[in-house]
């Protein structure tokens, strides 16, 4: 009994035979393949936020798709405050829900 690695050096000396016996109709079909899937992929859709590759039941992604669906500007940039004092947190957030800048600082907290 032949060898693994006989049987299949024999089955890929047969292929590349025929490949090379019937070269454009290969050609042919190769191109025909990349074009069918280039335009099977062009009609997917494309996610390019990192939300997308989080699972969607996950309780943070779930309040993010709401804040997403309040906030219908394209271009709004989401923020999180984070602080151990909850005081220390109420005030930032109202700060920046007021729409204060930095060149306003004296109005927010540090």
């Amino acid at each position: 009994m032949a060898a693994i690695s006989d049987r299949v050096g024999d089955v890929a000396v047969r292929v590349s035979d025929r490949v090379v016996a019937h070269a454009w109709p290969v050609l042919v079909l190769s191109w025909v393949l990349a074009l069918a899937c280039g335009l099977v992929t062009s009609r997917l859709p494309l996610q390019g936020d990192f939300s997308a590759l989080l699972p969607p039941k996950t309780e943070s992604v779930q309040h993010l798709r709401a804040l997403e669906k309040r906030t219908l500007v394209l271009a709004s940039y989401m923020v999180g405050i984070e602080s151990d004092d909850p005081e220390q947190r109420a005030a930032r957030r109202r700060c920046s829900a007021s729409g204060s800048r930095r060149s306003t600082r004296a109005s927010c907290p540090a």
